[in-house]
């Protein structure tokens, strides 16, 4: 896992746009373009012979919180383990960071694999996200026999 440059989300949203993956990338470099965040939190990702999956994220020393916005796959890579893999990184990579708690929401549709990360979801917004605010672990195993 490495820190990614703003250019190089921006090559991979030049390629792919139109894709269910690529549609979340562009909402998650829209935001990060508007709330000034790619210089304070570069993107994290997975980067195996080119960038296979994406994850942005903040992280507070002041509160311990680590919020993650989106993490995906890119377009063409999907079912290879790519996204669980740079989960695994973050949660490392978060803990390193001093940071005890993690927020999240996704879609519906993609519950099944944040279940499957050890993710616990506890309310729905207005536009229908489900919501988790719980502790993090170091590792993907701590995660899920925490949940």
């Amino acid at each position: 896992m490495r820190l990614a440059e703003r250019n190089e989300v921006s090559d991979l949203l030049s390629r792919d746009r139109k894709s269910k993956n690529g549609k979340f990338l562009a909402a998650a470099d829209s935001l990060w373009k508007r709330f000034g965040n790619y210089d304070r939190y570069p993107p994290l990702v997975l980067d195996k012979g080119g960038i296979k999956a994406v994850a942005f994220a903040t992280f507070s020393v002041k509160t311990g919180y680590t919020n993650l916005y989106d993490i995906c796959t890119v377009h063409g890579e999907e079912r290879k383990g790519y996204a669980t893999e740079l989960w695994e990184c973050f949660l490392d990579h978060a803990t390193q960071h001093d940071m005890t708690r993690l927020k999240i929401s996704c879609t519906p549709e993609s519950i099944r694999w944040h279940l499957k990360n050890g993710l616990i979801f506890w309310s729905v917004d207005p536009s229908g996200s489900l919501r988790s605010d719980q502790p993090i672990f170091k590792t993907r195993e701590d995660q899920i026999y925490f949940r």
